[in-house]
């Protein structure tokens, strides 16, 4: 199988780049930095995709990031397109006796599905592994160090890989016997137990279980037999009482219709003595109101007056009272006047003169006090005059008021007796006397005739409440017949006094029934329970034959499970142990196909090497004892990795024309070590396709030009 071309879009420094291969060596060279190592990871890249995508996107712009390879193998092409950031891949195979396939879908580097399965075996295919791991431990060689780490799961595909197991996958083939006894039994004779019950360990649990359900059915079969016989007098108990019940609530019904016939006869016969009470009452009211309105119609006051003559007997005693008052009121108010009119100015004027004599008669005597003397005489005089003009104006004021007041008085007095003037006319009119005498007579008559009024009133107002005569007369006729049919019933039920219970004795009797109806729920709820326990019983007894049958069928299936665990033990300790052994001598073969390489790229100065457990290589020195290669310089190493990986690839290949990829992986051979590797690549050019990339100028001189393409990196 050839690489025929590497396509890179926005991949690392990458804008667009193709690169096409010829089928023999190719030598890539360029300086550092010019994008060697991001071509050739361009080929993992396609295939497997990258988990650190951010590694290969553009250096100077963002966007997409692509990848596409292409490979021949005779007619057969085979073309794979990703992007690097969403992992979609497109595949397609052409050419060849074979149909063509396409494959279009997202292929993760990590996950399992359905998807990325299919396109793995397409990668197997035609590169003979389908792990990125195994890839870069053989056909792809890294820049700087060729060491393999010596990881489990590594050594695990390598060995498979050594012992051609790869196409007959004896792993899974072991892995599917352990599987299978595994689906037997959770024991493990080899480690650790699963932890979850398998098929053995579950028909071992059901068969226990049968055999307790067994015993339980015997038990409950022994139970069902005790559980029949009280059913059966349980049942006879209850069907006693139901009778005892049906029977009480049969007499209690009668005893109730019979006390309510007897009941509702009295009921009647109250109803009927009421109507026919009421009926008297209607009657004797309406006799009462006829005698009324005659003895109204006989009165001897004047018609239409005697409706006002209350109110106007009342007022003339009123205004006669009044006009007596007012008059005493006059008479005191009189009585307050003061008893003289005017004041005493004649005495004024008399002292005054006495008063002027004396002090004249003073002065002649002591002329010098003319002055304070008359002074004196004439403010004495003053003040004199002033008391008296005061006092003579406070009585005029009092007389003033004390007349308004007889006045106001008066003016009443006047309009009651204008008042009582007219109704005294008004009534002699209607020759009525209006002495005291006859307005007492005159009120006892009205008294009398109110009194009437009244009652006549109240039996208007009871016959208004109360019916008619012909409707209660109706009701009677109506209440005549429902009696006269009550106690036609009774006559026709009439029971034995003897058998009839009292109505005192009626709740005792209906207590007494509740008490057997209770007893008898309860009785019938113990039936039914004891019921659904026989049917459950006879349920599970009915199941017995069918558990009988199950146990057989799992004990056959117990002995059957338990030679096939001991046939897949066998199997798998067999298979185990050749398998071991097939791969010890594939080991071995390999250790001395590696020391062949190993004497080649070295000169011959190493010859053997051995491999032991772990991935671990042991190189013989020229001296004779064996060591493990980390005791070696780095160039040994390196040349003894180079040598294995060239036995994986060839390994890998299976007579394939698989191509490989070298990332300047001799940086540490010395001049002669790197002159024979050269020349061992360029004469395995003829088997496999060689892409060595390096920045070492000096290869052209070491290489023949003829044979090997020489492609020289610009940096575009």
């Amino acid at each position: 199988m050839i690489l025929r071309v590497l396509e890179l879009h926005n991949f690392g420094r990458f804008r667009e780049r193709s690169v096409a291969f010829d089928a023999g060596p190719t030598l890539v060279l360029g300086r550092n930095e010019m994008g060697k190592s991001t071509l050739l990871e361009c080929l993992p890249a396609a295939l497997f995709g990258v988990k650190k995508k951010e590694r290969f996107r553009n250096w100077w712009r963002g966007g997409d990031c692509r990848v596409a390879v292409t490979f021949s193998e005779g007619p057969r092409h085979l073309r794979i397109e990703r992007d690097i950031l969403t992992d979609h891949v497109f595949l397609a195979e052409e050419g060849g006796d074979a149909p063509s396939f396409c494959f279009d879908g997202k292929v993760s580097p990590t996950g399992r599905c359905s998807e990325r399965e299919e396109y793995l075996d397409r990668i197997s295919s035609w590169f003979g592994v389908a792990e990125e791991e195994v890839f870069r431990a053989s056909l792809f060689y890294g820049q700087g160090s060729l060491e393999i780490e010596p990881r489990a799961d590594l050594e695990g595909k390598v060995k498979k890989l050594l012992s051609g197991s790869a196409e007959i996958d004896y792993d899974k083939v072991l892995d599917s016997l352990l599987e299978d006894y595994f689906r037997v039994t959770r024991y493990s004779p080899w480690g650790k137990d699963k932890t979850q019950e398998r098929e053995l360990e579950k028909v071992r649990n059901r068969l226990s279980e049968l055999e307790q359900l067994q015993r339980d059915c015997r038990e409950r079969g022994i139970r069902l037999e005790k559980l029949r016989s009280d059913i059966e007098g349980l049942r006879n108990s209850v069907e006693e009482d139901r009778r005892e019940a049906e029977k009480g609530k049969r007499y209690l019904g009668w005893v109730r219709t019979w006390l309510h016939r007897e009941e509702r006869e009295q009921r009647l016969q109250e109803a009927f003595r009421h109507l026919q009470q009421e009926i008297d009452r209607v009657e004797r009211l309406h006799r009462e109101q006829r005698q009324l309105e005659k003895s109204l119609a006989e009165f001897p006051l004047p018609e239409g007056f005697s409706a006002v003559l209350p109110r106007m007997v009342s007022e003339l005693r009123e205004l006669r009272s009044k006009s007596r008052v007012l008059q005493e009121e006059i008479n005191r108010v009189y009585a307050r006047l003061p008893a003289g009119f005017g004041a005493p100015w004649g005495g004024v004027f008399l002292l005054a003169f006495l008063v002027a004599g004396a002090g004249f008669f003073f002065l002649q005597r002591r002329p010098e006090l003319l002055a304070p003397v008359g002074l004196a005489a004439g403010l004495g005089i003053s003040l004199l005059f002033l008391c008296q003009l005061k006092k003579s104006g406070r009585v005029s004021a009092q007389r003033h008021l004390i007349k308004g007041q007889a006045q106001v008085l008066e003016e009443n007095l006047e309009q009651a007796r204008r008042r009582l003037v007219e109704i005294e006319g008004l009534l002699e009119r209607h020759d009525l006397k209006h002495g005291e005498e006859d307005l007492k007579g005159l009120q006892g008559l009205l008294a009398r005739q109110a009194g009437l009024q009244q009652r006549l009133r109240e039996i208007h107002g009871a016959l208004e409440v109360l019916d008619e005569s012909e409707v209660l007369e109706a009701e009677k006729a109506v209440l005549t017949r429902e009696l006269a049919v009550v106690r036609e019933q009774r006559q026709q039920s009439a029971p034995e006094r003897a058998k009839l219970l009292k109505a005192e004795e009626l709740p005792e009797a209906e207590e007494k029934l509740a008490r057997l109806e209770k007893r008898l729920a309860l009785r019938e709820r113990e039936l039914a329970e004891l019921l659904r326990e026989e049917s459950f019983l006879a349920a599970e007894l009915g199941d017995l034959r069918q558990l009988e049958e199950e146990t057989l069928f799992l004990q056959e299936r117990e002995r059957l499970l338990l030679e096939r665990k001991e046939v897949l033990a066998k199997a798998f300790e067999l298979l185990g142990g050749a398998v071991e052994d097939f791969r010890s001598g594939s080991l071995k073969r390999f250790a001395a196909e590696v020391a062949g390489l190993v004497a080649v790229v070295t000169g011959g100065r190493y010859r053997e090497l051995r491999m032991e457990e772990g991935f671990r290589f042991l190189l013989r020195e020229p001296e004779g004892g064996w060591q493990l290669l980390q005791g070696f310089s780095r160039g040994t190493v390196d040349a003894v990795f180079f040598s294995i990986r060239l036995a994986l690839t060839r390994q890998l290949a299976g007579g394939r024309p698989l191509p490989l990829l070298l990332d300047d992986p001799m940086v540490n051979f010395d001049s002669q070590r790197l002159a024979d590797t050269l020349k061992y690549l360029e004469n395995l050019g003829s088997d496999f396709q060689v892409v060595l990339c390096s920045h070492n100028q000096g290869f052209l001189d070491l290489i023949d030009r003829s044979r090997w393409q020489v492609l020289n990196l610009d940096g575009r």
